[in-house]
């Protein structure tokens, strides 16, 4: 290799780790943002019922208000954990988990999910799990449901080029007792998206290393919702037979600021080479798209 080439590689090697680094750290600043917004919440809907209930606390010290003071305690608000919602047991320290796909391809996490207050699927049932990673599930990821890896992997024979056998992941949605949603070993990936939608590829999942922002599935993605059942699919790529996709949602404010409506969520995908197509649901819940062409 020529000095100049290897001096461009290197380059571009550090500007994806920087890049990578960038969007880890998004992610855990807007989850503590998101944390402390919560908690927030919850100490003044705390501080709301003492109030209501006649007492408040000064320096620590109980005082009766003034007017009538009931003697009932007060009604106990919502518990910072939601009732029969999936949370992930995180040892990686990481967030944004269930929304960014090189985490869920990549990470293993074999300590299962808590649900109200209990651990569940916690004896290595499966080689990953995600849920929710925040207090504030500010994507309203749903209840009684959470992402799985499974320890079986599906081989994928050669073929677009591949000389070699592939070994794939099998991902599926699983129940409070482990039962499989899809029971269909050909999804290779499962990403939140927002509220009952989940993204969901299939086939060989792979990404060129200086194209940090986008993951190529060799067979289809779609866009599922888990109260209607219905699927959305992605356009493939006109120019080969994959789809190739942003990694994670909302991965540029750019894209979200080329979008006429308002929205929830969006992912962005490329069609041609100078052509993308950004899908987004919307504020009552559906799935739109919009077009933007490139001229250079």
């Amino acid at each position: 290799m020529k000095k100049n080439d290897k001096k461009e590689k290197d380059a571009k090697i550090a500007e994806v780790k920087r890049r990578n680094d960038k969007i880890w750290a998004d992610a855990k600043a807007k989850k503590e943002a998101d944390d402390k917004a919560y908690r927030d919440k919850i100490d003044k809907e705390n501080t709301e019922a003492k109030l209501k209930s006649g007492n408040v606390l000064i320096n620590a010290q109980p005082t009766s208000t003034i007017g009538k003071i009931q003697s009932e305690k007060p009604k106990a608000v919502n518990a910072v954990y939601k009732k029969d919602y999936f949370y992930n047991v995180i040892k990686t320290g990481q967030s944004g988990g269930y929304r960014t796909l090189d985490y869920l391809y990549f990470t293993k996490n074999n300590t299962g999910f808590k649900i109200n207050g209990k651990s569940i699927l916690d004896k290595n049932e499966f080689a990953s799990y995600f849920a929710i990673d925040s207090i504030s599930n500010g994507e309203n990821f749903p209840p009684n449901i959470g992402i799985v890896r499974l320890h079986q992997t599906r081989t994928i024979p050669p073929g677009d080029g591949r000389k070699v056998s592939i070994e794939a992941p099998i991902f599926d949605l699983v129940d409070s007792n482990g039962k499989r949603l899809f029971n269909d070993d050909e999804i290779t990936l499962i990403m939140h998206f927002v509220d009952d939608y989940f993204i969901i590829g299939r086939g060989e999942y792979f990404h060129i290393w200086y194209d940090v922002g986008y993951g190529t599935f060799s067979d289809r993605v779609e866009i599922y919702n888990l109260t209607t059942k219905k699927s959305f699919v992605l356009d493939k790529q006109t120019y080969s037979r994959s789809t190739k996709i942003d990694k994670r949602v909302n991965m540029a404010l750019l894209d979200g600021m080329w979008l006429k409506g308002s929205y929830k969520a969006y992912i962005k995908s490329e069609v041609e080479l100078k052509h993308r197509r950004i899908y987004y649901i919307n504020n009552v819940g559906q799935i739109e798209t919009q077009d933007i062409y490139f001229k250079h």
